[in-house]
């Protein structure tokens, strides 16, 4: 194989400040310049070119610390977006960087990307090209074409151009572009990615040590990535051991479904039988109570048979008792004296009856003697009632007379009269006419009624009319107040006064114009009226500012409008010319020194400059504007006058008198408003007085309403009408006691003669007998009645205990029917063992249980509840229309035969079976996959590509400690070793030792891999876990030599931050070249470049050339840039330096130096040859402008500059 690759020439078009740019390049390449003058972006172009662009970071040594936002990316770079001026400065337009490659034997080919951009959000299309044996000039990346002019124009090709141009198999887009650049540099497409990767490590110098805050995180991001393609393999077998761990868990919660379902269909069962048993043990129970109750009452009928026998012959007895007393007083009550008793006894019961009826007759008298009396009280007490309210009424009538006669009419007065006689002439009996004092009162109360509100509405007005005059006065008090304070007063304008309070803090220096003048002294003051009424409001109070304070002012001016003008400091800068005598401006002083007066007077000269001051008489001829000392006023063809009198805003003075005048008069119409409103204050209170003596008199007309007035008049005549018939009821009340005496005496004398007729008739002592007879046969009666009542329960109770016992027999008959059905329903649910003795087998569970009879039924309810229960859980999502189940099986639960069956007609236990047997299959299949796994991906790959890459590591470590065995940075040489992890310690002897193939620890390996699978499986997608990561199983460790005798020690991390800056950088750049050129070494590439941003910041002249003297060694080519370091340096073979410099203009130069080491030194005392000073400069020597003049020649053969500078072109 021949020798590497060397860039010998880069070729930019259109690469963001570069329009057309060919760089020569020998060997090594430094770009120096201030910041911001591009030489980032040549790194850039030349990353563009390895990369076409794909996963690549522009300007990466900007950034320090993780990318959180958007920089600058491929479209910016083609459409050359200025930052500054955030705008894109070409069109849409084609992009090229390409490189130019060649070797020792001058082999050479060109490859490159491009790219076009038609805006900075649109993402561009980028191709690449690679030119097999051919330079930059014979690929012919620009096409010349004429222009408008005639002139020749070149432009980039694009994409078809450039197809048509070298053919359609050199271009290619993206992916298939970076596949030839890694088939033509490299030796795969894996050595192709990591070289681009160390490239973007390196020019990202700066955020690759911000990330790697130690020695561990810079290897990990320089060394090899871990065995991703075996992981992936372990991945892929993971996902399908996840797949069958998916469905085993699936098939697993479907079983464990069933398993449920099951064991609550069982429980349902059990419920269902204890239903049974309970309900068996409930029925005989019931049947053994039936037997009971049944003897009962058999006992029971029997004994009320023979009571009931018993009692009726008790009642016969006793009704032949009652028929014996009873015929004994017929015999007796059928005789003579027994009649003559009776008549006696009814006339001593009609005796006493009138007796009686005389009493109540008395008392009927007293009550019609009380109504009697009442009745003439009340007459009294309603004609003092009625008197009471005329005299009231007459009263009020003489109270209002006087209101009346002072706020109503005539009419009115005699009304009151009127009304008065009406009322008085009221009495009982007498004829009344409601309507005469109705409407008599009505007049009165309108008249009041209007009288009230016509002295209410004129006090209002009054009190009105007295606060306007007191807010008049009060107005004109604060006016003279503040006109006072003030000593001048304001021109005509709508909120001056506020305005300039408003400007004396925006603009404290502001000025009314009428403050800066005063009549000149020549100038008779009674023409100041005339020239203050020439000038106006708006002139005299045009506001004065100085420059520094006119924004504030203007601003405050316009905001507040009405008129007011503010004049503008830059139409007066200069003041202007003085005005001509006899003018209105020439007839004004200055008041005093001020600043702003030649401002103010400029503005006067513009605005009043044309105004004539004319003595008395004169004529003003052809002047368009004039005033006259009499006050006489000519403006444009018209004429008017004022009056002749001293100014009121022109001098301190003018301004001071003017304010105590208006002040006075200010004043005074103060006072005379204050009178004005004690008067309406006077009147307003005699009008409320009427009104309210208005109100108490309709107050006081309410006494004589006619209602209440006609009321008490026909009380009082009622009271009288009562009298003659309380009076009438007593007369008849005591004739009503004669009658009932008289008739008294009649009765109570024939009840004595019935007396005397029973004494000597000698049948005193018979009416004994009869009512001893009496009471026996009461007695007797009272005897057969309770016979008869005990014979009638006696024979009822011995029927209803007949009827209990044809119940308690039916009862019998149905509880042994009963418990026979229950024996026969439990049956089939009990065991076979059982069934033999059924009802031993229940009552012994009872017996067990210590179940009572009385909880059967609850027992039975409380096992019903939760049968229930289990057919709903069953029913439920939790259940057979649990989602596993139901689109699967469709379960049916048939709640009577307490049985599950799916859609095809199998029980569920059936399908239990066939799931579990399911389950076995998927966790054996699972078992051989992680066994295979683990033996032939873990074991036999990915153990086997472990041990490669830790052996690499080695090989790496000990292949940079090799290259800078004999470096020296000052007096210190710098190793690098490794130092095994804790953690990882047991794993690492595991994979050295399991090449022994020792079955005890490769069986440990195993285990050791197994026990992890989850962690491997829970890694995520893309990443390597740690475990699989052969770079973070060790510690790196810097050791350092300071003295050539001395052993090297360990400079930890905590040490080296106590070094400078550059001390900090050495062993990192150490380590990315030696990364840089072992990676080379391993992958057989062929261009050895690595790229440095921002190279060697820190690091003293030195060690840089120790570093370089290194990569030059090494076999790597530096692209670097920096604002300082040339290439010119004894310790690189050859370089090229280009200063890149950027003008305030924004053209960008390049000029390029070439260096080469010079020729071993002849003799030991020969002195060294040194280049001529007329070489050093930047551009091409001179000695070789010769030779590189047909090499650096532009393709469309326009000669190079001499002086070495390309092409400028303009930002």
């Amino acid at each position: 194989m021949s020798g590497p690759f060397h860039i010998r020439r880069i070729r930019l078009i259109n690469f963001h400040n570069l329009v057309d740019e060919t760089l020569q390049v020998r060997k090594n390449l430094f770009l120096i310049g201030d910041n911001q003058s591009g030489k980032t972006t040549v790194l850039d172009a030349v990353h563009f070119a390895l990369s076409a662009g794909v996963e690549m970071e522009f300007n990466a040594a900007a950034r320090f610390g993780p990318r959180t936002e958007p920089g600058r990316n491929l479209a910016s770079i083609v459409l050359r977006y200025d930052l500054e001026r955030d705008v894109a400065q070409r069109g849409p337009s084609v992009m090229y960087a390409a490189l130019e490659i060649a070797d020792d034997a001058g082999t050479t080919h060109a490859f490159g990307a491009g790219a076009f951009a038609t805006s900075l959000d649109a993402q561009p299309d980028a191709w690449g090209f690679v030119a097999r044996g051919r330079t930059l000039d014979e690929v012919g990346l620009c096409a010349e074409e004429p222009d408008g002019a005639g002139a020749v124009r070149r432009r980039p090709r694009d994409r078809q151009e450039l197809e048509e141009q070298l053919g359609r198999g050199a271009v290619l887009d993206k992916g298939r572009y970076r596949t030839a650049v890694a088939q033509l540099l490299f030796r795969d497409r894996d050595a192709y990615v990591r070289a681009l990767e160390l490239l973007a490590a390196g020019k990202a110098y700066r955020e690759m040590v911000a990330r790697a805050r130690n020695l561990d995180d810079l290897f990990i991001g320089l060394l090899p990535p871990p065995a991703e393609s075996e992981f992936e393999e372990v991945r892929s077998a993971l996902r399908a051991i996840e797949g069958i761990r998916s469905d085993l868990t699936d098939l697993e919660a479907e079983l464990a479904v069933l398993r449920r379902v099951i064991e609550k269909l069982q429980e349902a069962q059990r419920e269902t039988e204890k239903i049974a048993r309970y309900e068996f043990v409930g029925a005989e129970l019931a049947r053994r109570r039936a037997a009971d109750a049944f003897e009962k009452a058999r006992t029971k009928a029997e004994t009320a048979k023979k009571d009931a026998a018993r009692e009726e012959e008790e009642r016969k007895a006793g009704a032949a008792e009652v028929a014996s007393r009873d015929a004994a007083l017929r015999a007796l009550r059928a005789s003579e004296g027994a009649a003559l008793l009776d008549r006696e006894e009814e006339a001593r019961r009609d005796a006493g009856e009138a007796e009686r009826e005389v009493g109540r007759a008395k008392g009927d008298l007293a009550a019609r003697q009380d109504e009697r009396r009442r009745a003439v009280q009340d007459a009294v007490d309603a004609a003092a009632d009625l008197d009471a309210a005329k005299d009231r009424a007459v009263v009020a009538l003489r109270s209002v007379t006087d209101s009346a006669r002072a706020h109503l009419d005539h009419e009115a007065v005699v009304a009151v009269g009127v009304l008065a006689g009406v009322i008085s002439a009221l009495e009982p009996g007498a004829p009344t006419s409601p309507d005469a004092v109705k409407q008599l009162l009505s007049v009165l109360q309108r008249g009041f009624e209007a009288a009230r509100e016509d002295a209410a509405g004129r006090a209002a007005v009054a009190e009105g009319e007295a606060k306007r005059l007191h807010a008049e006065a009060h107005a004109a008090l604060k006016q003279a107040d503040d006109l006072r304070r003030r000593a001048e007063v304001l021109p005509d304008l709508r909120g001056y006064e506020a305005l300039l309070d408003a400007l004396e803090t925006a603009a404290p220096q502001a000025v009314p114009l009428y403050r800066l003048f005063e009549l000149a002294p020549t100038v008779p003051e009674r023409l100041g009226a005339g020239v203050e009424c020439v000038l106006g409001p708006r002139v005299l109070g045009a506001i004065v500012v100085p420059p520094d304070q006119h924004a504030a002012a203007r601003a405050r001016v316009i905001a507040h409008g009405d008129g007011v003008e503010v004049v503008d400091p830059s139409e007066f800068e200069t003041g202007g010319e003085s005005a001509p005598g006899g003018t209105l401006p020439a007839a004004l002083a200055d008041a005093g020194f001020s600043p702003l007066t030649a401002m103010a007077r400029a503005y006067l000269n513009r605005v009043a400059g044309d105004v004539r001051v004319l003595g008395a008489g004169e004529a003003h001829g052809d002047t368009e504007r004039a005033v006259w000392a009499d006050g006489h006023i000519h403006e444009h063809g018209a004429e008017s006058r004022v009056d002749a009198a001293a100014p009121r805003f022109l001098g301190a003075e003018a301004r001071a008198r003017a304010a105590a005048e208006e002040e006075t008069r200010l004043r005074s119409r103060a006072a005379e408003l204050l009178a004005a409103a004690g008067q309406a204050e006077a009147d307003a209170a005699a009008k409320r007085e009427a009104a309210g003596s208005c109100r108490q008199s309709l107050a006081l007309l309410g006494a004589c309403a006619p209602a209440p007035l006609l009321a008490l008049v026909t009380a009082a005549a009622s009271a009288r009408a009562r009298i003659p018939e309380r009076e009438a009821a007593e007369h008849d009340a005591g004739e009503r006691i004669t009658r009932e005496e008289e008739r008294f005496s009649r009765l109570k004398a024939r009840h004595a003669e019935l007396e005397a007729a029973v004494a000597s008739a000698g049948v005193s002592d018979l009416r004994d007998r009869i009512a001893r007879i009496e009471a026996d046969l009461e007695s007797a009666r009272e005897e057969e009645k309770k016979a008869i009542d005990t014979a009638g329960r006696a024979r009822k109770e011995a029927d209803e205990r007949a009827r209990d016992e044809e119940g308690a027999s039916a009862a019998l008959n149905a509880a042994a029917d009963a418990a026979g059905a229950r024996r026969e329903a439990l049956l089939p649910l009990a065991e076979p063992r059982y069934r033999g003795d059924i009802e031993d087998y229940a009552f012994r569970i009872m017996r067990g249980n210590q179940i009572l009879a009385g909880n059967v039924a609850e027992l039975v309810a409380e096992a019903d509840r939760a049968r229930a229960r289990a057919f709903q859980w069953l029913d439920s999502s939790d259940g057979l229309r649990n989602e596993r189940l139901w689109q699967k099986y469709a379960f049916r639960l048939d709640e009577v035969n307490r049985e599950i069956r799916d859609q095809t007609g199998r029980p569920v236990e059936q399908v239990f079976e066939e799931r579990d047997a399911e389950v076995q299959s998927l966790q054996k299949a699972l078992d051989e996959r992680t066994r295979d796994l683990l033996e032939r991906v873990v074991m036999a790959g990915l153990v086997r590509r472990l041990q490669g890459q830790v052996r690499e590591l080695r090989d790496t470590i000990q292949g940079i400690n090799r290259l800078a065995a004999d470096l020296r940075f000052g007096t210190s040489r710098f190793q690098f070793s490794l130092r095994q992890r804790q953690e990882f310690q047991r794993l690492l002897d595991l994979i050295r030792e399991q090449s022994v193939l020792q079955p005890a620890l490769a069986e440990e390996l195993r285990d050791f891999f197994q026990a992890r699978l989850d962690d491997l499986r829970q890694a995520r997608e893309g990443d390597v876990p740690e475990i699989l990561d052969y770079r973070r199983w060790f510690e790196y460790m810097l050791q350092v030599q300071s003295r050539s005798d001395g052993a090297a020690q360990d400079l930890p991390r905590q040490r080296l931050r106590f070094g400078s800056t550059g001390e900090q950088a050495v062993p990192t750049y150490l380590l990315v070249i030696a990364v840089a050129s072992l990676l080379y070494d391993r992958t057989d590439a062929r261009l050895r470049l690595l790229l440095l941003d921002e190279a060697f910041l820190g690091i003293d002249a030195g060690r840089r050339e120790v570093l370089m003297q290194f990569a030059d060694r090494a076999g790597v080519d530096l692209i670097v840039a920096t604002p300082e370091l040339d290439g010119v340096t004894p310790a690189l073979a050859a370089s090229s330096t280009l200063f890149v410099e950027k003008t305030p203009e924004q053209d960008v130069f390049v000029s390029d130096y070439h260096w080469e080491r010079p020729g071993a030194q002849p003799g030991l005392f020969d002195r060294p040859a040194e280049p001529d000073e007329a070489d050093l400069v930047l551009g091409v020597p001179r000695t070789e402008t010769s030779a590189q003049a047909a090499a650096e020649r532009p393709a469309d053969g326009t000669p190079p500059d001499d002086s070495g500078a390309s092409r400028r072109e303009r930002a």
